[in-house]
Formats: structure tokens, sequence, C-alpha cells
């Protein structure tokens, strides 16, 4: 059983990241030669959405294995 869930969280897993590396990010960022300082912004709002939900099902899948666990030791003890 823990181990049809551990397939299931890797490839929720990489499905998850999947979807946030091919989500394109906007960045404005240049280079000063004089300085030889890097300058700009990146906007992080395609990964702030996601951020959320991946915590919710990695904590989920969490809880879930827990609880199994548990299941398992009442039921031998």
């Amino acid at each position: 059983m823990f181990k049809k869930l551990g397939k299931k969280t890797k490839a929720l897993g990489v499905v998850a990241g999947a979807t946030i590396l091919s989500v394109s990010a906007q960045a404005a960022v240049t280079y000063d030669e004089a300085t030889g300082k890097i300058s700009g912004a990146v906007d992080m709002g395609p990964y702030q959405s996601a951020i959320p939900i991946v915590l919710a099902v990695m904590g989920t899948t969490i809880v879930i294995g827990l609880m199994f666990k548990m299941f398992g030791q009442a039921k031998r003890g």
C-alpha cells in the first residue's frame, strides 16, 4: 500500500514540477558593466499562485501517510 502511495506522490510531484517549470516568468534584468552589478525585477506572480497549492498537496500527502502508519501500528498492537 505504501509503495503505491509513494509512486503516486512521486508522479504528482513530477506533474507539479513540470507545471511550475512550464509557466513563463517575466524578468527585466540588466547588467551594468561599469559597476559590475545586476539590477532589475522578476515577476513572481505565476509562481506565487502555485506555492499554496504545492504546499497543500505536500501537507495532505504527509498527513495521509502518517494516518496509514498509525493505522498499521494500531492493527499490530
